[in-house]
C-alpha cells in the first residue's frame, strides 16, 4: 500500500509515485447506496505533469413492481387503464414519476430506484373499479426492500407487493326502476280484471236465479 484515505468532496493528491511505474487504485468501501467500483490500473507519466485518475461508482438500483389484484377474486386485474405514481412525500404532493399498467400481467413497474424512501399511490383505477386511497411506503436500504415495513422477496431482480382494488357498486338505472314499476302495475291490473270478472259473473248468476 502506497497510500490510503477516506474520500471527501475534494480530490486526493498522492505523492511519491515513481515515473514509468504501474500502480493500481482500489476502492475498499463504497459510499452508501453505491456499488464497489472496479480497480483502475495506471502508469505514472514521465512528462513531469499531474495526472488525474477518476474513479466512478454506480448507484445501487432496485426495481419495485405493483401486483394489481381484485379484492374478491384475488386475481390480477389485466387492464391498461390503471396508473400509479411514486412520490417523495407521504402526502403524495411531490411526484417523481408515474407508470402505466402492463395490461397482459396486471402489474406496474418502477425501475432504477436508488436507496431511499418512497410512497406509491394509485392515480387512475382500472375500468369498473374504485380508486384506492391506499399509500404504500417503500424503503430501499442495505437490508433490502420493504413495503410498509414488510421485507419483499426478490425474484428476477424485482421486488413485488400486492395492491387491491374493489369493484364499483352496481347502480340501478331509472329505466330499470320504471320497468319494474310497470311490471307491478300490469300484475295488479290483471288481478283486478280477474276479480272484476268473478264479481260480474256472480251478480249475473244471482239475476238469473
Amino acid at each position: 500500500i502506497i497510500d490510503e484515505w477516506e474520500s471527501t468532496k475534494e480530490p486526493h493528491h498522492v505523492k511519491g509515485l515513481e515515473e514509468g511505474k504501474k500502480y493500481k487504485l482500489t476502492e475498499i468501501t463504497a459510499p452508501y447506496g453505491y456499488e464497489l467500483s472496479e480497480s483502475i490500473e495506471f502508469e505514472v507519466s514521465t512528462n513531469k505533469e499531474n495526472q488525474l485518475i477518476e474513479m466512478k461508482d454506480m448507484p445501487i438500483l432496485k426495481s419495485v413492481r405493483v401486483e394489481k389484484l381484485d379484492t374478491n377474486t384475488k386475481e390480477h386485474i389485466k387492464s391498461n387503464k390503471f396508473v400509479f405514481g411514486i412520490y417523495e412525500d407521504i402526502e403524495c404532493t411531490k411526484l417523481i414519476k408515474q407508470v402505466g399498467a402492463n395490461e397482459y400481467e396486471g402489474t406496474a413497474l418502477f425501475d432504477e430506484l436508488r436507496y431511499g424512501t418512497y410512497y406509491i399511490k394509485e392515480i387512475e383505477a382500472p375500468l369498473g373499479y374504485k380508486l384506492s386511497d391506499q399509500i404504500v411506503k417503500i424503503e430501499i436500504n442495505n437490508n433490502g426492500v420493504f413495503a410498509d415495513g414488510i421485507s419483499l422477496e426478490e425474484k428476477d431482480n424485482i421486488y413485488s407487493f400486492v395492491y387491491y382494488n374493489s369493484l364499483l357498486p352496481v347502480i340501478q338505472t331509472g329505466s330499470e326502476i320504471n320497468y319494474l314499476g310497470i311490471c307491478v302495475l300490469i300484475g295488479i291490473a290483471i288481478i283486478g280484471i280477474i276479480i272484476g270478472i268473478i264479481i260480474l259473473k256472480k251478480n249475473s248468476d244471482r239475476v238469473r236465479n
